[in-house]
């Protein structure tokens, strides 16, 4: 790999995402002005769907457009369906391709592991039926966490689990990273809240150093900063704790043993 991650043979600059969106009982696509069908890069049928099922792929999008064909899909009159809720069906699901093109590896890598302490932000932000789907694991369910450390980004991709709900395995051929959590909906602000959580995991990931882990204060900013909110401190001890924050920074910190002394006397302060 290069000092940077190669998309195919475009460079592409800051956050953009590639959106594929997976639904079923499609009769036909019509995309209702210019303006719209210049959002979507193609049409495939997938064969993990049924009842005519079709993933709509988008070109890379800024956040503002990957909502606007979202909203496209059920809002235009552009794709014509029996029954929406029908087509959003538990095999569907929608999955964002996030933009690393232009980004380094330490920070590529970095990424990956403030990943790792809020997944299960991530995860409480999805429909249930995702939670235990074989399509979307937990890297926290796999032996994933205990080789980020260690590993360089080639080894990681190499050995990274193509259906991990935080998928980087294509950063070979694409230079994205995917999330691959999210159902197939039809509610806009639901999906409009999906992609906020992932960029301010991407600003935070870009405005900070990574030794800056081992400081708890930031660890409270990185959850608040993915939740959407601000919490007090015994709030925010809260919710690291019952997302299990806690329990993945000790599998996946260097300095695990000094930051979870510094977590537990702010527990003991509050």
């Amino acid at each position: 790999f290069p000092v940077t991650i190669k998309f195919g043979l475009t460079l592409h600059k800051g956050f953009l995402l590639g959106c594929e969106f997976e639904l079923e009982f499609i009769n036909n696509v019509s995309f209702s002005t210019v303006e719209i069908a210049s959002l979507f890069a193609n049409i495939t049928e997938d064969n993990s769907l049924r009842n005519n099922g079709r993933e709509f792929v988008t070109k890379p999008l800024t956040m503002e457009k990957a909502i606007k064909a979202h909203d496209a899909l059920f809002n235009s009159g552009s794709v014509y369906y029996n029954n929406v809720e029908e087509s959003c069906s538990d095999r569907c699901s929608t999955h964002i391709h996030v933009n690393f093109t232009d980004v380094s590896i330490d920070k590529v890598l970095q990424f990956i592991r403030l990943y790792a302490l809020v997944e299960p932000l991530f995860f409480k932000a999805v429909d249930e039926t995702r939670q235990n789907n074989i399509y979307c694991v937990p890297i926290s369910s796999t032996h994933l966490l205990k080789t980020i450390l260690n590993s360089s980004i080639g080894h990681l991709v190499e050995k990274w689990h193509k259906y991990a709900a935080f998928n980087i395995k294509r950063l070979s051929d694409l230079g994205t990273i995917e999330f691959r959590h999210f159902e197939a909906t039809r509610d806009t602000a639901k999906f409009a809240e999906w992609i906020r959580m992932i960029k301010a995991l991407y600003d935070f990931n870009m405005s900070r150093d990574i030794e800056i882990l081992i400081n708890d204060v930031v660890l409270y900013q990185l959850v608040a900063a993915v939740a959407g909110r601000t919490y007090t401190r015994d709030e925010i001890y809260k919710i690291c704790e019952d997302t299990l924050v806690n329990d993945m920074l000790l599998t996946v910190n260097p300095t695990k043993e000094l930051l979870n002394q510094r977590l537990q006397a702010s527990k003991e302060t509050v």
